[in-house]
Parts: structure tokens; C-alpha cells; sequence
């Protein structure tokens, strides 16, 4: 062999050995660093239990486990690897107390019992992903990407905002006080009144990547990978399986947000590990108020019928209307509708909204019932029962659109052929003012009323609220992005609106703006009166003077003369003035 190929194949058993660029030690340093920049003297760590050996043998718990807050070293900080131990199981946190900076805000809806309903946590978390991914993307001058964390036991979520630079902390309260009050003002908070935001009104939280929990990024759950640890033990290397730090570096890089399909699905499944509390109907109660228990040995049993629990009870209310008007709305409200008399007995009956016996008065019960459903249908409205928790002015400016819109059509396409020549396609999709008049008032909403900090209108907000309007109820015009794009050119053409800024990519929309009177834009098409030229006269005055002048009425007056001054008098007279 010459030395020449000795060589070759020496380089080449060394690349084989080299390390990849980018290596998990690599990507677990430099996240590190980027997490724990800022740190205060203490950190979040996991607190494993302990226990104590008795005389005969048995092991006796002296402390549980849970996280604690532990020392940060000041001394030879650059040794200090708390991600690495994060993911080897031994988990950590930041605690915002005394803390320069922050990486992330965060965003907990927990479901640690099963009294939380899954279908509305379901839909809270939800609701709550698409407001973040929509509308704090971009805020306060800091790029966000947003992850999830589900727990797969009981269905608890957290939101993780990660920023594309440290955040310093009074700058991340901030944010964490918008999100809280845009939460609340959509509704979303529902019966919590409130919510744990980190570092708003939280001031500990965890980090990301749990073995125990599942960590979805925009490609779905974040991807494994085996690494080694040492066993302090056996004093030996042994391999264990954690998320890939690599594949979150490269997602937090490229700056987009979870996989909502992902979501959805990975959140069903945990919550169906907790399922519902159900309560069945009680037996009868004596006078006293015991539930009677039925006798041991008894053969025969009693059906029962299964229904979801009202836990809001107000046990310490004494009176009967205001507890069972407060229970009674909060079940129509879950069945989208006013229920029967029937089914409100039923409901009151089931989770013991009652005093006494239930066949005591049992008739007053019964009128006052129907009362307090005739009182609920009066203000009741079933479409916002369908997600529709917004103020948006559906039909406002129908009498606008109905008289200066007729049929749009969108820009043909120009474009050569091979050859050079000119090609023309027509563009035939056509907008008529029904679909204008709700692009009006999605657009009032999303800039008058409730408008982005930079101006912004992502199409992605805009069409979840024309679908939430259309399963409501509220319309019947379907979302349609091309029809929307068409829409925005004529009304921009129009000087209705004014697209500010044009250039958009992933992580910043459209900027847009509205005219200077759009408010008065609904009474635009009424024709508004002016008074005459003329000193208002009485009717009896102005036909005495036509009596005196009809001898004068003449269709070809002749020229000059008395007679044609009358006749130009009595035209100025009959003339209106111009609209």
C-alpha cells in the first residue's frame, strides 16, 4: 500500500469518529445558556421523596416529593448543567424572584380533577391556543414561538412562549398581564377567575421537555433520542431515552408554533385517562334531610341514570329562586338551548338544589321553575353558546353594502406563454355585497375594536372569527381567502381601508388601517336632508298665489314681460334643492 492511500485511510477512519457539528452535548449547552441567562440566586429543582427504615422493616415517608427552590452556585457557574439534568429526570425551573431575565412566558390551564369538565377544558385550551398563536406572536418588540406541554394522565396544558432573545423581566410581566387580560376579556378563563400566567401572577414554573409529560412543537411531538448518563450506583454509563435538544433548537430557530391537529388529539386522549365525575340520582331524602340509604341484602336495586354534576352549589344561599336561577342558567347554557320544564325538574332533582322532601311543595317548585325559564329565555341567545364570545356587529353594514356594491370581480392574471406572448386568465370568482358586509364588520372588530399592538391583522384570526360567526349562526356567508383578498383590493380602491404595510411572512401579517370616517360608514347611504332656499310659507298662502298667477301658466310664454317674471317666480317656488 502506498503512502498515499495510507493516509486516505487514516483520514478516513477519523471522520467516521468525528462527532457531528451540532451534537445533543452541543444543543444541550447553548439551551442552556439561553434559558438560565438572567438567573437569580435560586432556581427550581425537583424535590424526590424520602423515607425512614422502621424496627420491623418497613419503610416510613418523611418527606413527599415536588419541586423546591434550590441555591443557584455563584461559584464556578460555567459547571453548573441544570438542562442536562433536567432531562435525565431530575427536573428544573426558573423562579422569576430576583431574576434579570426570562426565555419565556407561559400559560398554565390545569386539570388536576376530574370536577373540570373535558369538553370545556377541551375547548378552553383550545380557544387559548388559537388567541396566542394569533395575537402574540409578535409583542412588545419580541418574537414568541409557542409550545405545548400536555399532561398525559389527567389532560393539564402549558402554553411555553419562547422568545427569540432573553427577555428582561419587567418587559415579560408585561406580556404575561396582556395575555391574562385578553384571555379574560374573550372569555376564556370561564369559571377560574383566574389564571396561572409565568412571570404575571406566577412565579415558578418548570421547564419544558418532561419525560413524564408530552412537548408538541409545530411537526408534532417533539422528537426522542437516547443519550448516556453515568450511574453513580454500578459507577458506569448507561443510555436513556429523552427529547432530542437538536430537534428543539431547530424548531425554536425557524420561529413556528405548534401543531394544533396535534393538540387537539394528544389533549382527547389525556383527558379521556380522567374521565368525567358523574353523579347519579339521589334516593329519596326523609324530612329531616338524610338521604335515605337503601336496606344491605336487598335484592332489588334502583335504576339510576347518569348526568353530569353542576359543582358551582350555593350551599349557603337560603333562597330557592336565586340557587336554582343561577344552576338552571348554567345548564342551558351547556345544552345550547332553553330546556323543557320536564328536564329542569330533573336537573334540580339530580344535584340536590332542593329542601325537604322532594314531593313537599312540590307544586310551587314546579311554577317557580317555569318562571325562571321563561325569565332566561327572554335575554337567552343559543349562538353564543357555539364559541361565539365576541361583539361583532353581524348586518350592520348590509344597507351600506347593498347599495354601492354589485358584483366584484378579482384581477385577471397576466402572465407570457413560451413563446412570449401575452396570456390573459380571466379571474372568475365574483364577490357580492352580502360577502362585503360581513368582511366589514370582521374588519371593525379586528381594528376598531379590538386591534393588534402593531396594527397587524393576521388572516388567521380573521377567518377563525367568520367561522365562529358562520357556526354560530350569525351568517350565512362561508370564509373564503380568495374572495377575501378580493374584497381588500376594492375596498382599498375605494378608500374604505388602507393596507399600510403589504410585505407579510411567517411570524408578521399585513398591516392595516381604516378610513377616517369608517364609523359613519353604516349611514353613508341614507341621503341626508337640507333645508330649502326658500322662507317657508303656509299652504294657503301658496295656493292663492298660484290662483292669481294661472292665467299666466302658459307653456310658451312670450318673451319678456310681466308674465315671464311670474312664471320664473312661481318656478323658483315648485324647484327642490339638489340632494
Amino acid at each position: 500500500m502506498s503512502t498515499t492511500q495510507e493516509y486516505s485511510s487514516v483520514n478516513n477512519r477519523k471522520s467516521r469518529r468525528r462527532k457531528p457539528r451540532f451534537s445533543e452535548s452541543t444543543a444541550t449547552k447553548a439551551l442552556d445558556r439561553h434559558i438560565f441567562h438572567g438567573v437569580g440566586p435560586k432556581h427550581l429543582g425537583w424535590k424526590f421523596p424520602e423515607y425512614e427504615i422502621l424496627d420491623d422493616g418497613s419503610w416510613k415517608p418523611v418527606s413527599s416529593e415536588g419541586p423546591r427552590c434550590w441555591k443557584t452556585p455563584q461559584e464556578e457557574l460555567y459547571k453548573w448543567r441544570p438542562l442536562a439534568e433536567h432531562l435525565q429526570g431530575c427536573f428544573r425551573g426558573l423562579v422569576a424572584e430576583d431574576s434579570t431575565h426570562l426565555p419565556f412566558v407561559t400559560v398554565d390551564l390545569d386539570r388536576h380533577s376530574a370536577d373540570v369538565l373535558s369538553l370545556v377544558h377541551i375547548s378552553e385550551v383550545m380557544a387559548t391556543g388559537r388567541l396566542l398563536v394569533s395575537r402574540f406572536f409578535n409583542s412588545l418588540g419580541y418574537r414568541l414561538s409557542w409550545c405545548v406541554e400536555v399532561n398525559p394522565k389527567n389532560g393539564s396544558v402549558k402554553f411555553f412562549g419562547w422568545a427569540n432573545r432573553p427577555i428582561p423581566l419587567e418587559v415579560a410581566k408585561k406580556i404575561g398581564e396582556h395575555i391574562h387580560e385578553a384571555m379574560r376579556r374573550e372569555g376564556i378563563i370561564g369559571s377560574q377567575e383566574c389564571r396561572e400566567v409565568f412571570p404575571y401572577n406566577h412565579g415558578q414554573v418548570l421547564l419544558p421537555m418532561r419525560n413524564d409529560k408530552t412537548t408538541i412543537i409545530d411537526t408534532g411531538i417533539l422528537a426522542k433520542c437516547v443519550r448516556r448518563k453515568k450511574d453513580r450506583t454500578f459507577d458506569k454509563m448507561v443510555d436513556y431515552e429523552t427529547y432530542s435538544v437538536v430537534a428543539f433548537c431547530r424548531w425554536l430557530k425557524s420561529g413556528r408554533h405548534f401543531c394544533q391537529e396535534t393538540l387537539e388529539r394528544e389533549l382527547r386522549t389525556a383527558c379521556a385517562n380522567l374521565p368525567d365525575k358523574l353523579t347519579r340520582a339521589e334516593s329519596p331524602r326523609s324530612a329531616a334531610g338524610v338521604v335515605a340509604q337503601p336496606p344491605p341484602g336487598s335484592g332489588e336495586r334502583r335504576k339510576r341514570k347518569q348526568t353530569w354534576q353542576y359543582h358551582n352549589l350555593d350551599a349557603d344561599n337560603p333562597n330557592a329562586l336565586e340557587r336554582q336561577h343561577k344552576a338552571l342558567l348554567v345548564f342551558c347554557r351547556r345544552m345550547k338551548r332553553v330546556v323543557t320544564v320536564e328536564e329542569a325538574l330533573s336537573f334540580v332533582k339530580d344535584n340536590n338544589l332542593y329542601s325537604g322532601d322532594w314531593e313537599d311543595n312540590r307544586t310551587h317548585r314546579r311554577v317557580r321553575v317555569r318562571w325562571i325559564l321563561k325569565r332566561i329565555a327572554k335575554t337567552f341567545d343559543a349562538s353564543k353558546c357555539c364559541g361565539v364570545r365576541y361583539s361583532i356587529s353581524i348586518g350592520k353594514y348590509d344597507n351600506w353594502a347593498r347599495h354601492h356594491v354589485g358584483t366584484i370581480r378579482g384581477t385577471d392574471r397576466r402572465d407570457l406563454d413560451e413563446q412570449g406572448n401575452l396570456v390573459v386568465r380571466p379571474n372568475y370568482r365574483q364577490v357580492d355585497w352580502r360577502f362585503v358586509s360581513v368582511f366589514l364588520a370582521i374588519i371593525e372588530y379586528c381594528l376598531v375594536i379590538s386591534p393588534n399592538e402593531d396594527g397587524s391583522l393576521p388572516q388567521v384570526r380573521a377567518e377563525d372569527l367568520w367561522k365562529r360567526c358562520y357556526y354560530g349562526g350569525l351568517t350565512s356567508v362561508k370564509f373564503d381567502e380568495r374572495k377575501w383578498a378580493i374584497c381588500r383590493d376594492w375596498l382599498e380602491k375605494q378608500c374604505v381601508i388602507k393596507v399600510v404595510d403589504r410585505n407579510w411572512h411567517r411570524g408578521k401579517a399585513m398591516r392595516w388601517a381604516v378610513a377616517k370616517d369608517f364609523n359613519r360608514l353604516h349611514i353613508w347611504w341614507r341621503r341626508e336632508k337640507q333645508p330649502g332656499l326658500l322662507e317657508a310659507v303656509s299652504l294657503e298662502d301658496f295656493l292663492k298665489r298660484i290662483e292669481g298667477d294661472t292665467h299666466s301658466l302658459n307653456p310658451y310664454p312670450p318673451q319678456g314681460g310681466q308674465e315671464t317674471a311670474d312664471v320664473d317666480r312661481l318656478t323658483l317656488l315648485l324647484v327642490r334643492p339638489p340632494p
